[in-house]
């Protein structure tokens, strides 16, 4: 087997003991600092990643009736928001026609980060969530950064704590996306969930 991809795998099953614990869930031990998370990886790895991030919030859930884990895939998010709006053609048809950088214009006007975590507030309910788990971010870059959705979910979470699933490199304080060295990283402080460092 890949050592990377076993290393992965050894990372990924420790992730229900340790967001299912009671002082995972309140917060224990980060001071006053917000309870977000971020797993980082390799992006060859994505449906490794997706299909655990499936099963895990499955299994947590299929014993709780209430309060339950909360997933949140940020690119069916998107189409969702794109499909309500009744735009998912017109963005679709502006690609084929234009390119990828008009529709990153188009994006400006249409899906700002403000408009989007408001859109993912009125789509769920945060209030009775354990957790909040965020994947599908690779498939929604360039046209939505997870350090913006993150700054935005702040002022909505409160003290849930929020498990951002991210395919790059987290190194404590820069997101570095798909490990490409000439793309910039973006500042966002949170806690690595499961540092590979720890193992």
């Amino acid at each position: 087997m890949d050592t990377k991809l076993e290393l992965l795998k050894t990372r990924l099953n420790k992730i229900g003991d340790k967001i299912s614990s009671a002082a995972f869930l309140s917060n224990e031990g980060i001071g006053n600092e917000i309870g977000f998370y971020i797993f980082d990886y390799a992006p060859q790895f994505e449906l490794t990643v997706r299909e655990h991030v499936e099963m895990l919030v499955a299994g947590l859930n299929r014993s709780l009736s209430s309060s339950l884990y909360l997933h949140i895939n940020l690119f069916h998010l998107v189409i969702q928001y794109l499909k309500k709006r009744e735009l998912l053609d017109e963005i679709i048809g502006l690609e084929k026609a234009s390119g990828t950088k008009e529709v990153l214009a188009a994006f400006d006007d249409i899906l700002s980060p403000d408009t989007l975590c408001e859109f993912l507030v009125q789509s769920n309910d945060l209030k009775t969530a354990k957790a909040i788990l965020i994947s599908g971010v690779g498939s929604c870059w360039p046209f939505v950064r997870a350090h913006t959705i993150l700054n935005n979910l702040q002022n909505y979470v409160g003290k849930t704590p929020v498990i951002l699933f991210y395919p790059g490199q987290y190194t404590g304080q820069d997101l570095k996306p798909f490990g490409i060295p000439n793309l910039k990283g973006n500042y966002y402080r949170a806690f690595p969930l499961i540092d590979e460092r720890s193992l």
